[in-house]
Formats: structure tokens, sequence, C-alpha cells
């Protein structure tokens, strides 16, 4: 995705263009928009792209950690409850017996990717107002 949408949309139409905010592979992964704000010689920039996460349970049974059922329905799910109704969300009801951190069985197609670096942050503040 940070690939497409890096050779599609120029930098100066990043703060005007809509980007998708999440996408869930059934029973492969779920991706996520993620920005990271730094600081670097003197200024603030930011850095724009998504996460990938395994779509998959991560379950543990009698101590051994293995990959479940399909996760990314659960997550939608969870998504709109939250979107939705953020003061009454139950992570418990969307992930019932999950292990605390899922990350203990590596996903292969696990990261970060950047489409964009180093953007200016008065633009980042631009874009946050509109979404």
């Amino acid at each position: 995705m940070a690939e497409f949408y890096s050779s599609h949309v120029a930098r100066t139409d990043v703060y005007r263009y809509p980007f998708l905010n999440q996408l869930f592979v059934h029973n492969e992964c779920e991706i996520s928009q993620v920005h990271s704000l730094d600081e670097e010689e003197g200024r603030t920039v930011q850095h724009f792209g998504w996460h990938s996460r395994d779509g998959r349970f991560v379950r543990s049974k009698n101590g051994v950690y293995e990959r479940d059922k399909d996760r990314t329905i659960a997550s939608l799910l969870a998504s709109l409850h939250w979107e939705v109704g953020r003061k009454n969300f139950n992570r418990f009801f969307s992930h019932v017996d999950e292990v605390q951190h899922r990350e203990v069985i590596p996903y292969d197609y696990s990261g970060f990717d950047f489409a964009y670096r180093y953007l200016q942050i008065e633009e980042a503040r631009l874009f946050a107002r509109q979404h």
C-alpha cells in the first residue's frame, strides 16, 4: 500500500488526498494507517504509512502458543464498535481468550512501511484536522 500511494500521489497532494485507514484481509492480515512524529534538527516532522499485523488470533492452549482462526472479522467489528460507541467499548467483547501479546508468534509480513517521510508538521496538523 505504501508503495502504491507513494508512486501515485505526489508529496504536494498528500494532505488533499483521502487515504485508506484500515484494510482487513480475511484470515491473513490487518493493515492500519500509522503516523510517526519525530524531532529532527529543531523541527518536528511526520512520517506516514501503514502497519501490517497477523489476521489470525494467537491463543495459548496448554501453555503452547498457536495461530488460531480468523481475527479480521472481530477486528472490523471492534473498529466499528469503537467509532460508534467509544464510551462503551469493551475489548473483551471482540477479542475473547486472545493472548495479551500476539507478537509471541512472528508474522512474516508484520511491520511498518512509510509511504512518505519528513513531511512538514504544519502540513501534518492540517491533515490531522481534516481526518
